[in-house]
């Protein structure tokens, strides 16, 4: 039994202007086949390949045929279509288009299949929304929904074509930022879209969702590019501002005491919430701003502020401790071990 060759025909058009470049095309192109093309009454222009066949018809009006010859051993299939060439004829333009653009987005109609021939004349109408009404291949911008209609004319021979451009509108994406301290986690928030993409994305939590938690080390202005389901676009921001140690907080520098002697240590700033000075060693108060410090000894206090906003500062105090020097105003050196030399005690 003998394979039979795949359903297939000659597509392309069958009534076509005088003086008219068409193309004609197969779908199965099964590299085990042969193809031969020919064409009466009109002349084969290149390329020709195993699924397209380029012709120029004449510019007179005539019946035309193509044929395309299929085979393989032993077997072969031929296909034939018809054409007349026409001064009334229409030119081909495809089928209609609908297409889906977001608000403020430019269509391009490159690929809307329009043959592009200087002996064409185009017009598309309505104009508004259309880089060149009289070119093949405008840019589509409508500011809403919008039917365009593409007329093309040779002579007497026409073809017309719908273009239909729904316009989405954008999303309305808001997003807030916040204040922290350093170290601080914050979530920032972001609205009225399907999908969420932010950027920086390094201190963030995860940069795909409405919400990630921020930790930056210094003030951020983050963008989130948010979107819907038909992928229309719109962007915002948002800042996290990291408060650093305010200007006007004072502590004690680092200072040295005789032995025996105290210091007041100060930390000053009027929105402070607590106060802890460590150790709490030789301190009249160990939580208050203001402690007297006496110690024996070199130390270094460190203070822990906590502001109202609960952002956290760290600093410390070292307090040098010098002993007192005792100098003798008299000495015996008489070798009996006591006062026999003078010298600075201390």
């Amino acid at each position: 039994n003998e394979a039979r060759f795949p359903l297939d025909f000659i597509q392309g058009e069958v009534s076509v202007c005088l003086d008219h470049k068409a193309v004609y095309t197969v779908s199965d192109t099964s590299s085990n086949y042969n193809y031969s093309w020919s064409v009466q009454g009109g002349a084969p222009v290149g390329p020709t390949n195993k699924d397209s066949f380029y012709v120029q018809w004449p510019n007179t009006e005539t019946m035309g045929s193509i044929t395309l010859i299929k085979s393989k051993p032993c077997a072969s299939d031929t296909l034939y279509k018809t054409i007349r060439v026409d001064s009334n004829g229409k030119i081909d333009l495809g089928t209609n288009v609908f297409d889906i653009i977001c608000k403020g987005d430019t269509l391009s109609t490159n690929n809307f299949n329009i043959p592009n021939s200087p002996d064409y004349k185009y017009a598309w109408t309505p104009s508004a929304g259309v880089s060149n009404s009289k070119i093949y291949n405008p840019l589509l911008f409508p500011a809403s929904f919008t039917i365009y209609n593409l007329v093309v004319d040779k002579g007497n021979c026409t073809g017309e074509k719908f273009i239909t451009i729904d316009v989405r509108p954008q999303p309305l994406v808001s997003a807030e930022g916040d204040t922290s301290c350093r170290g601080g986690l914050v979530q920032l928030h972001a609205y009225g879209a399907d999908y969420y993409s932010w950027s920086p994305k390094d201190s963030l939590s995860d940069p795909k969702i409405a919400g990630p938690v921020a930790n930056p080390y210094y003030t951020t202005t983050y963008t989130v590019t948010g979107s819907d389901t038909n992928g229309c676009k719109a962007v915002a921001q948002a800042t996290i501002v990291i408060e650093t140690a305010p200007d006007d907080l004072f502590v004690t520098g680092d200072t040295t005491i005789n032995l025996g002697q105290s210091i007041k240590l100060t930390a000053e700033y009027n929105n402070v919430e607590s106060y802890t000075w460590t150790p709490p060693y030789k301190l009249d108060c160990f939580d208050c701003p203001n402690p007297n410090a006496s110690p024996e000894k070199n130390t270094t206090y460190h203070i822990h502020i906590v502001m109202n906003n609960g952002c956290i500062y760290e600093d410390s105090v070292n307090i040098k401790v010098i002993s007192a020097v005792v100098i003798p105003n008299a000495f015996t050196p008489n070798g009996d071990g006591i006062n026999d030399v003078i010298k600075a005690i201390g």
